[in-house]
């Protein structure tokens, strides 16, 4: 640690010398006061000499450490000219470190070859990844340093899509989910017409968007979408956005869309908190939900008092105890009502599944909450490694006869001794048991009972009464599905459908080793690809209705396709999405992997 400070310091005009100084006198200090330590101890209390073939245990960079190796890491950027002058620390680098993970660097508007040479110019030396420092995140890059003192550095570059590295194109792109959407780029409120929205859009990309390819291909995509569909990306912006063609689509599809289907004068309003559902609203009138068919799911609190309201018009006992059972058993007015794991847990219960069941025989007694399960498991757990642990439980997971062992780990094959292919590092399944088995169980057993929960309303023998109460309440919303893709040939194509039209299915996602990070909600059932009446050869985006219109008209999709572009085939395309490793497609909806 003390040779990066030397390295740093030698390095003229140093903005951060004084700071820098007094990190070298801090670390000086803890090395004066190991001295005295060593010098005073007693011989035989010393820990004995390993041997000499043995592997020595990997120092890893404490929270301070990297606290301190953080301003360090920056300045090292600044001098050799890898970000721009008028760059901060917090807009660069962070110390994070989550329950159960090491501490780490994550990185903001960096990739790769920013790092390595900010690294390089310190004298670090690039080392492969141990599973400890691959569990610090599954989604994004991490670097692996090596100090001249053999400490550990783990550096995790946020918004470093593996998809677009290994693609080839856009390799030094930084781009994180969301980032493009209206609340990020800054664009939430009202515009007064379809111009001011797209010259305020411009002006956003290009003051937050760091990057200039990325922020010129989305440029072009709103003269395209300005000028309803006439138009295509240049070659050069296709191919650098290829890869994350899915992303931009949906992320950046909310402002596109709009620009599209809007009347010229039409306001357009991006609400500014985090709404669930409606991403833009035209002309006061039409709202659009601009969603990923087939995507993730969208919580079932986005429905608001529309539960209430639905559940007023239920005359049949039995459907509304269905309704209030399975549908409003999820909505949370506020955060006193109980946490995400809380719900499932409670649901589970009322509803009697029959992985519930399972569990009560296994654990001894109902529970009704989370902090009730963790409770039961402690006894249970105080000698039980994770494959005993998952041994107990696999009766559970398969008493709802599924064919599939409902919310086992991605690594529960490997450790039941199922498969002899070992599986990726990770934070979920035996990591997470590992650093803390009561919790690490307790969130596993949850998922599972919100799988089961899900397989229940799409499979158990009510599915046609669920399927009818979600289509019935969800229609009910004045709202429309937008839904744009980016094409292979750099077209847009946009569609937009009422809800009405649409079909709904029950929805659960999560990760398991943290059950509660999604509420259960609803998802698109994506149209039949068979269905081809559906689509049209519209050469542009037909305009929305105008306030001063009647009703928008069933089944009225609008496309979008540039004049004289090759016809393509008519299916709907769904958006890329960033792929998950624990889920699989089937007829019936999406389900675990065991």
């Amino acid at each position: 640690m003390r040779h990066l400070i030397n390295i740093v310091d030698s390095v003229d005009n140093n903005p951060f010398e004084k700071e820098l100084n007094l990190i070298a006198s801090n670390l000086d200090q803890i090395a004066d006061d190991a001295d005295d330590v060593s010098e005073d101890a007693d011989p035989a209390q010393m820990p004995a000499t390993p041997a000499p073939n043995a592997v020595p245990e990997i120092d890893y960079a404490t929270k301070e450490d990297n606290k301190k190796v953080v301003p360090v890491l920056f300045n090292a950027l600044k001098v050799t000219k890898q970000i721009p002058a008028n760059s901060t620390v917090e807009d660069t680098l962070v110390e994070k470190e989550e329950k159960g993970r090491i501490s780490c660097i994550r990185t903001k508007n960096l990739n790769s070859q920013q790092v390595l040479t900010a690294a390089a110019s310190l004298g670090l030396r690039e080392t492969p990844l141990t599973d400890l420092q691959a569990a610090c995140s599954g989604q994004f890059t991490i670097h692996s340093f090596i100090t001249p003192n053999n400490v550990t550095l783990t550096v995790v570059l946020a918004g470093r899509k593996k998809a677009a590295a290994a693609a080839g194109a856009a390799g030094d792109l930084v781009l994180t989910g969301k980032d493009l959407t209206p609340v990020k780029l800054g664009l939430a409120g009202t515009y007064n017409s379809r111009e001011e929205l797209a010259k305020k859009t411009k002006l956003a990309v290009q003051k937050n968007i760091k990057n200039e390819k990325i922020s010129k291909a989305l440029v072009e995509l709103v003269d395209i979408a300005m000028n309803r569909g006439k138009g295509q990306l240049s070659p050069e912006s296709l191919e650098y956005i290829m890869p994350i063609r899915g992303m931009i689509s949906q992320d950046f599809g909310e402002i596109l869309a709009p620009l599209s289907l809007a009347q010229d004068q039409d306001n357009i309003n991006f609400p500014s908190g985090n709404e669930k559902l409606i991403d833009v609203t035209v002309a006061n009138k039409i709202r659009y939900s601009v969603k990923a068919l087939g995507g993730s799911g969208t919580s079932m609190n986005s429905l608001g008092s529309l539960l209430d309201e639905y559940e007023a018009t239920l005359t049949d006992e039995g459907k509304k105890l269905l309704f209030q059972n399975g549908i409003k058993v999820w909505r949370s007015v506020n955060k006193k009502e109980g946490k995400v794991v809380d719900k499932i847990c409670y649901a589970a219960y009322l509803n009697q599944t029959p992985e519930y069941l399972s569990y009560v025989t296994i654990l001894g007694t109902d529970f009704k909450t989370f902090d009730e399960l963790k409770q039961l498991l402690k006894p249970l757990l105080a000698n039980l490694d994770y494959p005993g642990f998952l041994k107990m439980i696999l009766p559970a997971t398969q008493a709802g006869h599924w064919n599939i062992n409902i919310g086992m780990p991605t690594d529960s094959n490997y450790y039941l001794g199922l498969t002899d292919k070992r599986p990726a590092p990770g934070v979920a399944g035996k990591f997470s048991y590992d650093n803390d088995p009561v919790d690490g169980a307790a969130n596993i057993i949850t998922y599972s009972l919100g799988k089961g929960f899900e397989f229940m309303v799409r499979r158990g023998p009510n599915k046609q009464q669920y399927k009818d109460i979600m289509n019935d309440m969800i229609r009910q919303l004045n709202c429309w599905l937008g839904h744009v893709t980016i094409t292979s040939d750099g077209a847009l194509e946009i569609t937009s459908e009422p809800f009405g039209n649409l079909d709904f299915e029950f929805d659960y996602h999560a990760p398991s080793h943290i059950a509660g990070n999604n509420r259960p909600g609803f998802l698109i059932v994506p149209p039949s690809k068979g269905d081809k009446s559906k689509k049209n050869s519209k050469s542009e985006i037909e305009p929305s209705p105008s306030v001063t219109d009647a009703e928008p008209k069933p089944k009225a999709k609008l496309n979008l396709r540039p004049v004289g572009a090759k016809p393509k085939n008519t299916k709907v395309k769904e958006p890329e999405r960033r792929e998950r490793r624990d889920q699989k497609s089937t007829g019936l909806g999406r389900e675990r992997r065991t």
